[in-house]
C-alpha cells in the first residue's frame, strides 16, 4: 500500500498500520473518521485542464473499517479563460 506513496509522514504510515493491526487508537479530534494522504499526482489532460489526483486512506475509528478513495479536482487553464483576439 505505501510502494508508491509520495505523501505520507512516518507519523501517519504507522497510524495505518496500528489501526489495521487492531491497536486501539484515539480518533484525533471529535470526529469518528480521518482521512490520510497517501499520493497526490498533477497532470494536464487532453483538453488542457490541469488536474490533482489525490489518493486517500479513509479510518473510521467506530466500525473499525477502512477504505481508499481517489479524490480529482480541476483547475481550468488560465489561457482558456482570455477572450479570443
Amino acid at each position: 500500500m505505501f510502494a508508491q506513496s509520495n505523501s505520507i509522514s512516518l507519523e501517519d504510515r504507522k497510524h495505518i498500520v496500528d489501526f489495521l493491526r487492531g491497536v486501539q487508537v484515539t480518533p484525533v479530534g471529535e470526529s469518528n473518521t480521518r482521512q490520510i494522504v497517501l499520493h497526490t499526482e498533477q497532470y494536464t489532460d487532453s483538453a488542457g485542464v490541469t488536474v490533482i489526483e489525490k489518493l486517500l486512506f479513509e479510518m473510521n475509528y467506530e466500525t473499525r473499517e477502512w477504505r481508499k478513495l481517489r479524490r480529482k479536482r480541476t483547475i481550468p487553464n488560465p489561457q482558456a479563460l482570455l477572450p479570443p483576439s
